[in-house]
């Protein structure tokens, strides 16, 4: 139950989805949150703190640019056209790289939540 609670956590699921996925009240799950917070609800908490996370670490990739490889199930293949095996015989096939620039307004979010006083998108100026 408490690993269901953190997955669920852990792609966005409320105290509502899980109620529903329980067959339970909303109200009950609430309940054994605050009844066992050391138990369910850390369970909540550990799982929004994963996903918390994952996003994070998407939008500083975004924002950053990456290279992503990606292997396709495309064979090499030799001067005659056939499969180019390695030296214990399994077929070669291509790896590739392909880069994804960094994205301005990704870039622009991160740092305007993370520093906004130096990097708000709207200026204050005191007028006397």
């Amino acid at each position: 139950m408490l690993q269901d609670a953190e997955e669920a956590a852990a792609y966005g699921w409320g105290t509502k989805e899980l109620a529903e996925y329980w067959g339970v009240s909303q109200r009950s799950v609430e309940r054994w949150a605050r009844r066992y917070p050391n138990l369910l609800g850390e369970a909540l908490r550990a799982g929004a703190r994963r996903a918390e996370a994952k996003v994070a670490g998407g939008l500083l990739r975004q924002a950053t640019g990456q290279i992503v490889r990606r292997e396709t199930i495309k064979p090499l293949l030799d001067a005659a056209g056939q499969p180019m095996l390695d030296s214990e015989g399994r077929v070669l096939h291509t790896v590739e790289r392909e880069y994804f620039p960094p994205s301005e307004p990704a870039g622009e979010y991160l740092l305007g939540n993370r520093a906004p006083e130096r990097w708000r998108s709207v200026q204050r100026i005191a007028v006397e």
